[in-house]
């Protein structure tokens, strides 16, 4: 009988810091919207506004890369067809394009896909736009 109550105790113990976890989180969410781009954070960030905004985006975005294409498409719908699915970042091929630009967003931090350091030491990277929380970089062969 001790048993049972003991494992009643613990269990009533386990689901009330589930419950208490469960509603921090639902207050979270009441408060910022569902985590990922909808969240508030996203909504007003400088690199977002940037991204709605800048008109080089719209007139290149087949010469554009990003370390967040999936950010990039959710908030202008623009889909950047130089590297579908990251592949062309992961694995580096984009050494072999000649001109380009890269939407660098400074939030996400991927040890997966290629850093600002790798690329600037294979291709020549000039700051075209820059915002607290991004840039914008037009990259050349250095020969160029």
């Amino acid at each position: 009988m001790l048993l049972v109550a003991g494992l009643l105790l613990l269990f009533i113990s386990i689901q009330y810091t589930q419950i208490q976890s469960d509603l921090s989180y639902f207050q979270d969410i009441k408060e910022d919207g569902i985590p990922g781009y909808a969240e508030s954070f996203w909504q007003t960030t400088p690199v977002v506004q940037l991204m709605r905004t800048d008109t080089l985006l719209q007139r290149h975005s087949n010469l554009f890369y990003s370390n967040q294409n999936h950010a990039v498409y959710f908030f202008t719908g623009l889909k950047l067809k130089l590297s579908r699915k990251g592949y062309m970042f992961r694995s580096k091929r984009i050494y072999q394009l000649s001109d380009f630009y890269i939407i660098w967003i400074l939030e996400d931090d991927n040890p997966d896909l290629l850093s600002i350091k790798e690329i600037s030491q294979h291709k020549k990277m000039e700051i075209v736009k820059k915002v607290e929380d991004g840039f914008i970089f037009h990259c050349t062969n250095y020969s160029e």
